[in-house]
């Protein structure tokens, strides 16, 4: 009887840490299943550090989730910088809330500011906090971005032996490699896909991700095709079970409920052809629209760029963080999209997905693949709504050609979660 407590304490002494560092929602979004499954192996100790100053976790529904279960060690980290610059926080707390009363162009302008020298301040606590947490027998799971924090935390945890594992997000999908306004020139690799360093562990989705990363100069062993379990069947029903669907409120009267997913500004979008498609949408008085904006963007950016008479018609809304992606989702009959990989939960749950590729100059690996609706042009924006309104369930591709797009995107593997376990513990 003494033999086995002494082995269980044995055990719980040489498990190892997994620390997943979370930023905003978008990374809590794909890290979930990954915690859930980790923690429900019970061969590690599993522990969140939340690093955003600027994010209100809080409000989180996954964080919520996680709370509850005791074996889960949530690190709050701007809550301990905040604790500890109590004066500095009051002050920053107190000029938002006065800058709240100015137009919203130069609230705006004050706050960006104000965010700026608070995320100054909070990387050095930052870094000086985790440089005392950080310690042997740790392993990190990242996602593909790149800032001073993340880079000081992969070189602690390198250095104490502990692995730095990036998990699939989005970097895979495009075949261009200039995406963002702020890439203006080619550098000497060709290929870039995302943030790593020579050391990490980086999980891809599918095959084309496999050869984009080891062009990049990533090392074979540190490659893992395993595929991406947030966009499993299996991940979305237990995601649905645990934490129920938010019902959307909505005016209920129109056919069709159109979601669209409004794309971040400075990603190569064409911003006045983005306009005619709203106009396009909004008049037809048949369909319901939401615009779902991504939780990073203020929602002033949007009004600052379509004008009022566009966005205040009554057949359209605007929807920040009041509801999540699968929300909307589940409450749409089509999802339009323009280059979010949102898009493949909208076909795993059998939506209509239309991606507006004539909206953007970016280009996507997987265009000439069926599976999807390809709106190359207005005329082929118009025909589509003609199309819905005539036949709800009207698609120009079939169950089979759907399928075969998720499954090339995502590679399937029956031991994919024992395979992430694996990963993360060793």
């Amino acid at each position: 009887m003494v033999d086995e407590h002494v082995g269980e304490l044995k055990l719980l002494i040489i498990m190892k840490t997994v620390s997943f560092f979370l930023r905003n929602y978008a990374t809590i979004d794909h890290h979930a299943p990954y915690i859930y499954y980790l923690n429900k192996s019970n061969k590690c100790h599993v522990e969140l550090l939340l690093t955003d100053i600027n994010y209100e976790y809080e409000k989180n529904e996954f964080i919520k989730f996680f709370l509850i279960d005791k074996k889960i060690n949530i690190i709050n980290i701007p809550n301990e910088f905040k604790k500890k610059f109590k004066y500095f926080s009051f002050f920053v707390s107190f000029i938002k809330y006065i800058i709240n009363l100015l137009p919203r162009f130069i609230y705006l302008k004050v706050l960006n500011r104000i965010k700026k020298e608070q995320k100054k301040k909070f990387g050095i606590f930052y870094r000086d906090y985790i440089s005392l947490h950080i310690k042997k027998n740790m392993n990190g799971i990242f996602d593909y971005s790149e800032s001073k924090n993340i880079n000081y935390a992969k070189s602690l945890i390198n250095k104490y032996n502990g692995k730095t594992i990036n998990l699939a997000h989005w970097v895979w999908m495009w075949h261009n490699v200039l995406r963002l306004d702020n890439m203006m020139e080619l550098h000497d690799k060709s290929e870039k896909i995302g943030s790593f360093r020579n050391f990490d562990h980086c999980i891809v989705d599918n095959k084309i991700a496999l050869e984009k990363f080891q062009k990049a100069g990533l090392k074979k062993k540190y490659t893992h095709l395993l595929g991406s379990i947030r966009f499993t069947k299996e991940w979305i029903k237990i995601r649905d079970r645990l934490i129920p669907i938010n019902k959307v409120k909505s005016d209920g009267h129109k056919k069709i409920k159109a979601l669209l997913f409004f794309p971040k500004l400075g990603q190569n979008i064409h911003t006045e052809e983005l306009k005619r498609a709203i106009i396009i949408l909004s008049r037809e008085k048949e369909i319901e629209i939401i615009f779902k904006i991504h939780d990073s963007v203020e929602k002033y950016f949007v009004e600052k760029h379509i004008p009022a008479k566009i966005l205040e018609q009554s057949n359209l809304k605007i929807i920040t963080n009041e509801y999540s992606s699968r929300d909307l989702i589940e409450w749409s009959d089509i999802v339009f999209n323009v280059h979010s990989t949102v898009m493949f939960e909208a076909l795993i749950n059998n939506k209509t997905c239309v991606v507006l590729n004539y909206l953007h100059s970016n280009r996507m690996w997987f265009e000439c693949e069926p599976g999807y609706w390809k709106i190359n042009t207005r005329d082929d924006l118009l025909l589509c709504i003609k199309n819905v309104i005539k036949k709800k369930n009207y698609r120009p591709y079939n169950e089979k050609e759907k399928n075969a797009l998720v499954n090339k995107v995502n590679l399937v593997r029956k031991d994919i979660v024992q395979k992430y376990v694996e990963l993360a513990i060793k």
